[in-house]
């Protein structure tokens, strides 16, 4: 899955911590994820006016990306040109 986030990356300008990047889980599963750096862990907890229109920007850009890795991936695996002999089990 590395290389297809890497691929996915090339020549994107998201910011850091918008970017998605693949994390190896003991060679058993990978977790694919944008930088959680500045997110609050509990979102309950009182948040100013700007930290709460800075959140939800900063959601929407990642659920924007998530949503462009999705169609990345659509468009390489249903595409004519896949070759189903080169995934690895």
């Amino acid at each position: 899955m590395m290389p297809l986030i890497e691929e996915f990356n090339e020549g994107r300008t998201a910011d850091d911590n918008i970017r998605l990047e693949c994390e190896d889980r003991d060679g058993l599963a990978f977790e694919i994820r944008s930088e959680e750096e500045n997110t609050p862990t509990n979102l309950k907890e009182d948040l100013s006016e700007e930290e709460e229109r800075e959140l939800k920007r900063t959601l929407a850009l990642k659920r924007i990306e998530m949503k462009d890795f999705t169609q990345f991936l659509k468009n390489h695996y249903f595409s004519k040109e896949f070759d189903i002999s080169s995934v690895k089990e």
